[in-house]
C-alpha cells in the first residue's frame, strides 16, 4: 500500500512540476520549434523534452528507448528497428523465405517495363535501389545484428538479368566514403547524405549516357563544399533534439552548370508550388513538374521515387529541363494506372525508378505493364 501511495505522490509531483518546466523551456527555446502559446495544454503538459532527458544517457550507453523504431549501433550510429519492414531481423537473419522467387519476379517486371516503355517511345529506363544504411555500413551495427547474412539487394542483383535494368550503388558508396573523408549516410538518419546521393545519381546517369552519348552530366567539386547541420530523423524518433549536437555534413558544390533555377508546378492543375533556386523536393503523392532553367539536357524525365530521391532531386533538376516526380507507390498502384497515363500523355524521354532497399519486399516492383 505504501508503495502505491509513494508512486501516486511521485506522479502528482511530476505533473505539478511539468508545466513550470515547459513554460521555462517554451520561453527560452531558441530553436524555434515551439508553436502556439505557453498556456496551451499541448505545451504545458508536453513530455517530449523529458523523454529526451531520459533518452540521452541511454543513447550514449547504446540503449534505445524505442527499439521498434530505432536501434543504437557502434559509435552511437542509429539504425531503423523492426517496425520498418523488419529491417533488423532481415539484416540479422537474412531475407525472408521465398525472397529469391520474389527477386526473380522483380527482374522479370523490370525487363517487361523496359520493353513496354521502349514501345511507347521512351529512350531509356532504369531503376536505382538505394541501399539500406546497414548494407553500406554494417560495421556500425551492434555486433548481434551484424551476422554477415546476404542483403535483399545482393540477392536481387545476383539474379540473372538484374544488371541490365537495376543499378546497385552499394560498392561505390562503401568504397568512396573514406576517399571523400567521411561517410555518405547520416549517422543518425535513415538516408544517404547529399554527397552520397549525388555520387549515386551521377553513376546512374553515367549508365544512361552509355545508351544516350549526347547526355551532358553536371560536374561536382569535391574540394569545395557547403556545410549543413543536421540532427537526423532517427535521433528525432528518440526525442534527442536539443539534447545532442547536430551532425555536420558537407554538400559538394555543382560547378557546371554554375546555377540552375527551378519552378515547381502541380502537373494536373498547373498551379505554381515553388519558384527560384534548386531546393530538394520532398515525396510527392501526386505528380509534380519541375522545370529547370539552364539545365544541361533538354529532356523530359518521369521519375518514380521515395524519400531517397529527396537528396537526389537537385542533381536531377540540374541535369534535365523537365522532371515529373511522383512516389512509386502512387505510380504503380492499381496496375500502374498513373504510370501508364503519364507515359501516354506526358511522353517522357527517360523514366527512372528510385526505391530504398528495405521496400523491395513489397509487391510494387512485381507490377507488370499492360498487355
Amino acid at each position: 500500500m505504501n508503495r502505491v501511495i509513494w508512486f501516486l505522490v511521485s506522479v502528482a509531483l511530476m505533473m505539478a512540476a511539468l508545466p513550470a518546466y515547459n513554460i521555462y523551456y517554451f520561453i527560452n527555446n531558441e530553436s524555434g520549434q515551439s508553436s502556439g502559446h505557453w498556456w496551451d495544454r499541448s505545451n504545458l503538459y508536453n513530455i517530449d523534452d523529458w523523454i529526451g532527458l531520459v533518452s540521452r544517457p541511454l543513447y550514449e550507453a547504446g540503449i534505445s528507448t524505442d527499439p521498434a523504431q530505432v536501434i543504437v549501433g557502434q559509435k552511437n550510429w542509429l539504425f531503423l528497428g523492426d517496425g520498418y519492414e523488419n529491417s533488423v531481423s532481415t539484416r540479422r537473419n537474412g531475407p525472408p523465405e521465398g525472397f529469391q522467387t520474389h527477386a526473380e519476379g522483380i527482374v522479370a517486371a523490370q525487363s517487361a517495363w523496359n520493353e513496354w516503355l521502349s514501345d511507347q517511345g521512351v529512350e531509356y529506363f532504369h531503376t536505382i535501389i538505394g541501399p539500406n544504411k546497414n548494407s553500406v555500413y554494417p560495421e556500425y551495427l551492434p555486433g548481434w545484428a551484424n551476422t554477415g547474412e546476404p542483403t535483399l539487394l545482393s540477392i536481387i542483383m545476383a539474379t540473372d538479368g538484374a544488371e541490365k535494368h537495376i543499378y546497385d550503388p552499394t560498392v561505390l558508396l562503401a568504397s568512396t566514403g573514406p576517399v571523400l573523408g567521411g561517410e555518405l549516410y547520416f549517422a543518425r538518419d535513415t538516408h544517404w547524405t547529399e554527397a552520397g546521393a549525388q555520387l549515386a545519381t551521377k553513376a546512374l546517369l553515367e549508365r544512361a549516357k552509355r545508351r544516350l552519348p549526347g547526355l551532358v552530366l553536371p560536374v561536382l567539386d569535391q574540394e569545395e563544399s557547403d556545410p549543413v547541420s543536421w540532427l537526423g530523423d532517427l535521433a528525432a524518433f528518440l526525442h534527442l533534439e536539443g539534447h545532442i549536437p547536430n551532425q555536420n555534413v558537407y554538400i559538394p558544390r555543382v560547378i557546371y552548370p554554375e546555377s540552375v533555377d527551378t519552378e515547381q508546378f502541380d502537373l494536373e492543375t498547373g498551379e505554381l508550388r515553388q519558384s527560384g533556386g534548386n531546393p530538394p523536393v520532398a515525396n510527392q503523392q501526386t505528380p509534380l513538374l519541375i522545370q529547370s532553367d539552364n539545365a544541361l539536357n533538354n529532356k523530359r524525365v518521369l521519375w518514380m521515387r521515395d524519400s531517397f530521391g529527396h537528396a537526389m532531386s537537385p542533381y536531377m533538376a540540374t541535369a534535365f529541363s523537365e522532371t515529373v516526380q511522383v512516389h512509386w507507390a502512387a505510380a504503380l498502384e492499381n496496375d500502374a494506372q498513373l504510370l501508364v497515363e503519364l507515359v501516354e500523355t506526358w511522353k517522357p524521354d527517360l523514366v527512372f525508378l528510385t526505391a530504398v532497399e528495405r521496400s523491395t519486399t513489397h509487391e510494387f516492383l512485381l507490377t507488370m505493364p499492360p498487355d
